[in-house]
C-alpha cells in the first residue's frame, strides 16, 4: 500500500467540509431554518388578542427577554403592528417563516373578523368564509410589503382558517396548510353538513399556489395543525375539534403525530389530550425549539380562558409536555407563532417601535435582579439590583429608538449611588432627559411566591403565615411558616398543614391563614373551599390537626360574601376577636376554646369599599381596623383603616395607608397584617404585592404575588401615615 499523501488526506476533508456547509441543520421553530444557520439571540412572537376588542383581530409583536423563551416584553406599546385593509379586514393566527436562504420572511394569516360578528356568525364564516390567505413579504421584520389576498381554497371550501408554512427540502417548496369544511360539489350554497380538514397546498413564492389536497382527515373536525420538524422527523401538532364526550375524551385537545415525510397523509400516533389538566381547553398550538438547549417549548391557546399558556420537552417522541411554571406572556395572546431571530434581528425590533420620539426602551446592567421599569410619562427608569451588587461603577445598557444617540453613551460607568441623567437624541432631533435609578432590592421576604401575609411575633421571633401562590384559580392545598428574629433573615419551617390529607371536609384552596396563642397552644385559623377552618398545634411551627373536623365558618349560612380571610386579634382582658369575610366583613367574640362562637353575637361591620383582608391592632387605646379595597388581580389593590373604641367599633373610616408605587414596580400592594416590636413603638407592615418581573419568574399577576415588609409609622394625633412601599425593604430589626 502507497502511503498517503498530502493531497489524498486534504481531498477526503474539503469534500466532508463542503458538505457540511451545505447541509441544513435540523429544524429550530416552524419553518425551516436558513442554510447557514445564524445564532440566535432571541424570539419574535405574533399574535392576535381575539375579538372582544375592535383591534383585538390584527398582528402584535412581542419580543423575548433575550433567549428566555417564557418571558417577553411588547413592542409598540402593545398596539397592531399589522393591520388589515382587505378582504374581511381581520387578521387571526398570524404565521410568520424565514425563507431557507435567511434572505426573507413571509408572514401569513386568516381573513375573518369576528368582533360584533362582523364576518358573520361562527356557523356562516365556515359555510361562506375567506377562500383565502393574507400574505406579506419583509427582509428585516421591520418594513413589510403591502398585504396581498392569495386564494388558496378550493370553491367548494366554506373557510380557509390558520394557515402556516414549512420549507421541505425534498420538494424544494414551501408547503402551505390550514384548515377548511369542504361541500359537496352538488352543494354550492354549502347548506349541508361537514367537517373542518386539513388541506395543504406548495409555493416557491406565495404568490402561486399548487391546487389543494387533504392532508389530514381522521373523519372528524379538526383545526390548527403546526409542524416542528426534529434530525429525519416531523411531528405535527393538532385540535381535535369534536364535542367533548364519553367516545372522545380528548376534545378540545392537542394530538401529537410524526411522519418521516411532510406531506403525508398517514402520520403516526405520539399522543392525545396534549394540555389536559393543564387547561380547561386548548387550540392554536405554535412549537419551536429553544436556542440554547435541546429542549422544545408548546404554547397552547386556551381559548375562552388564559390564552396562550407554554408548555415544554426535552422528548418529542414522549408525546409528554409539562406546563412552564414561570413565565411572563403578552397581555391575552391568541394563536401566533414564535420565530427565533439574531441579535441583529433582535435589535432593529427593539429600536423600531418606540413608544414615543427619543424614548428609552429598555435599560439593563450586571446584578440586575429584575427587569427595569421604564416609565414613559416621566422619562424615568428604575433598575432593580441584587442586594450586593455594587452601584458605585455600574455601566448600564440603554437601548434606544432607530437612529437615536444618547449621551453619555451606552455602557458608560457611573456612580449610581445616586439616580443619573441621561440626554436622548431621536433621529428628529427630539431631545428628553431620562433619569435612571438602581435601586438594591432586598424584596421579597420570602422565598418565592406567598400572598395574604399574617405575621405576629410569637416565643420571641416574628413569624409569617401566608397563602402559598403561584396556582391557577388560587388552587393551592399547602401552608407554610416562616419565622425570623429580625424581620429581615427568615427561616421556612416547611408545609405545617396540608388540606389533602389533613383536611377531611376540603381539598383545595388553601388561603389566607391567621395564627393565635392561647395557653401555650397555637390555633390556625384557614381558608379552605371559601370556608374557615382551625387548626391546633403545640408549637408555631406545628404541625397543626384540624380541631373540628368540619369549619368553624361554614359557606351557605346567613352571611353574605365569601367566608374567607380570617384575622384575629387578642384584647388586653384576653378576649379574642375573629375577623372575616370578602364582599361583607364580620366580626365575632372566640369562645375561650378558640374554636368555637356564639352566632349570635356576629357583627356586621362592612365600611365602605371593603373588599377582604381584615386586621385589627391596638395602640395607645386607640383601635384600628384595616382592610383591602378593590381586587387581588388588579393593580389598584389597596390597604384602607378605620379607627374605634373597641374591636366591635363603631369605625370611623380615616383613608388609604398603602397603595401601589408603579414608577417602581410596585403593584397590588394588599392583604396586609402589622407587628409591633415588643418595647417600642415601632411597626411593620407586612403585604403582598404582583410578583416583581425578572429572569426564570412568573410574570406578577393575581396569582402570581411576593411578600414584603415596610415601615408604618404614626402621626402625633395618632393617624396613619401613608406607607411608601420600597423594593429596598427594611433593615434588619433589633429588639430592645
Amino acid at each position: 500500500m502507497r502511503p498517503r499523501t498530502a493531497r489524498t488526506l486534504l481531498l477526503p476533508l474539503l469534500a466532508l467540509l463542503l458538505g457540511l456547509l451545505s447541509a441544513p441543520p435540523s429544524t429550530a421553530n416552524s419553518g425551516a431554518p436558513p442554510v447557514n444557520k445564524p445564532k440566535y439571540a432571541g424570539y419574535l412572537f405574533t399574535y392576535f388578542t381575539g375579538e372582544g376588542t375592535a383591534d383585538g383581530e390584527q398582528i402584535r409583536y412581542a419580543l423575548s427577554r433575550g433567549n428566555d423563551p417564557l418571558h417577553w416584553r411588547e413592542l409598540n406599546a402593545g398596539k397592531p403592528v399589522l393591520t388589515s385593509t382587505t378582504g374581511e379586514k381581520g387578521l387571526r393566527d398570524p404565521f410568520v417563516i424565514r425563507s431557507p436562504k435567511g434572505d426573507k420572511f413571509y408572514l401569513i394569516a386568516t381573513d375573518l373578523r369576528m368582533y360584533r360578528n362582523s364576518s358573520g356568525s361562527w356557523d356562516h364564516v365556515q359555510r361562506h368564509g375567506s377562500k383565502s390567505i393574507m400574505v406579506w413579504e419583509s427582509t428585516d421584520l421591520v418594513h413589510w410589503t403591502d398585504q396581498r389576498l392569495v386564494k388558496v381554497s378550493p370553491d367548494s371550501a366554506g373557510n380557509t382558517w390558520a394557515p402556516e408554512a414549512y420549507w421541505d427540502d425534498s420538494l424544494g417548496e414551501y408547503v402551505v396548510f390550514w384548515a377548511s369544511k369542504l361541500y359537496a360539489d352538488d352543494d354550492p350554497d354549502h347548506t349541508g353538513s361537514t367537517y373542518n380538514k386539513m388541506l395543504y397546498a406548495t409555493t416557491k413564492d406565495f404568490r402561486t399556489f399548487s391546487e389543494p389536497k387533504v392532508w389530514d382527515d381522521p373523519g372528524y373536525s379538526v383545526i390548527d395543525s403546526t409542524v416542528v420538524k426534529h434530525k429525519d422527523t416531523y411531528y405535527r401538532y393538532t385540535k381535535d375539534e369534536r364535542d367533548p364526550s364519553s367516545s372522545s375524551p380528548c376534545s378540545k385537545f392537542i394530538t401529537a403525530e410524526k411522519s418521516t415525510s411532510l406531506t403525508s397523509t398517514k402520520y403516526d400516533f405520539v399522543a392525545d389530550c396534549v394540555g389536559s389538566g393543564a387547561m380547561s381547553r386548548g387550540e392554536g398550538p405554535t412549537v419551536f425549539k429553544s436556542n440554547t438547549e435541546e429542549k422544545w417549548y408548546l404554547f397552547i391557546d386556551e381559548y375562552g380562558g388564559r390564552g396562550y399558556v407554554p408548555f415544554e420537552t426535552t422528548d418529542l417522541d414522549s408525546g409528554q409536555w409539562t406546563p412552564s411554571t414561570n413565565y411572563q406572556l403578552p397581555a391575552s395572546p391568541r394563536h401566533g407563532t414564535v420565530l427565533p431571530v439574531t441579535q441583529a434581528e433582535y435589535d432593529r425590533l427593539l429600536a423600531a417601535y418606540p413608544v414615543g420620539p427619543a424614548s428609552v426602551v429598555d435599560v439593563t446592567a450586571k446584578d440586575q435582579k429584575g427587569y427595569a421599569i421604564v416609565t414613559e410619562a416621566s422619562s424615568k427608569v428604575v433598575l432593580p439590583m441584587r442586594p450586593d451588587a455594587d452601584l458605585s461603577r455600574l455601566a448600564p445598557k440603554l437601548a434606544i429608538g432607530e437612529g437615536a444617540s444618547v449621551s453619555p453613551g451606552s455602557g458608560t460607568r457611573r456612580d449610581f449611588r445616586k439616580p443619573q441623567t441621561y440626554t436622548v437624541t431621536a433621529a428628529d432631533g427630539t431631545r428628553r432627559t431620562w433619569t435612571v435609578e438602581a435601586v438594591r432590592t432586598g424584596s421579597p421576604v420570602l422565598p418565592g411566591l406567598n400572598a395574604d401575609p399574617d405575621v405576629h411575633y410569637l416565643n420571641g421571633e416574628y413569624w409569617i403565615y401566608p397563602t402559598t401562590d403561584g396556582f391557577q384559580g388560587w388552587g393551592g392545598t399547602r401552608f407554610k411558616a416562616y419565622s425570623s428574629k429580625d424581620l429581615v433573615h427568615w427561616k421556612d419551617h416547611g408545609v405545617i398543614l396540608d388540606l389533602g390529607p389533613d383536611v377531611t371536609w376540603a381539598d383545595t384552596y388553601a388561603w389566607a391563614p391567621a395564627i393565635a396563642e392561647r395557653d401555650g397552644k397555637y390555633y390556625f385559623y384557614f381558608c379552605a373551599e371559601q370556608q374557615i377552618g382551625v387548626a391546633v398545634a403545640d408549637s408555631p411551627a406545628g404541625p397543626f390537626k384540624d380541631a373540628l373536623g368540619k369549619p368553624l365558618v361554614a359557606k351557605g349560612g346567613s352571611f353574605q360574601g365569601q367566608m374567607i380571610d380570617p384575622a384575629v386579634y387578642t384584647d388586653d382582658d384576653g378576649t379574642s376577636y375573629l375577623y372575616w369575610g370578602n364582599g361583607h366583613g364580620y366580626v365575632v367574640p372566640l369562645n375561650d376554646d378558640m374554636t368555637s362562637y356564639d352566632p349570635a353575637k356576629v357583627k356586621d361591620i362592612t365600611p365602605d369599599n371593603f373588599r377582604e383582608g381584615s386586621f385589627v391592632i391596638k395602640r395607645k387605646g386607640t383601635y384600628y381596623f384595616m382592610w383591602s379595597e378593590d381586587d387581588t388581580r388588579s393593580e389598584n389593590y389597596h390597604v384602607a383603616y378605620a379607627t374605634g373604641p373597641s374591636p366591635l367599633g363603631p369605625w370611623t373610616k380615616k383613608g388609604t395607608i398603602l397603595s401601589k408605587r408603579p414608577e417602581y414596580g410596585i403593584l397590588a400592594t394588599g392583604h396586609h397584617s402589622v407587628v409591633n416590636t415588643p418595647g417600642t413603638d415601632d411597626w411593620y407592615i407586612v403585604y403582598h404585592r404582583f410578583a416583581l418581573n425578572g429572569p426564570g419568574k412568573a410574570g406578577g399577576d393575581g396569582m402570581h404575588r411576593e411578600t414584603t415588609v415596610d415601615r408604618m409609622e404614626f402621626a402625633a394625633d395618632g393617624s396613619i401615615l401613608p406607607v411608601v412601599p420600597t423594593l429596598e425593604g427594611i433593615k434588619p430589626v433589633r429588639k430592645n
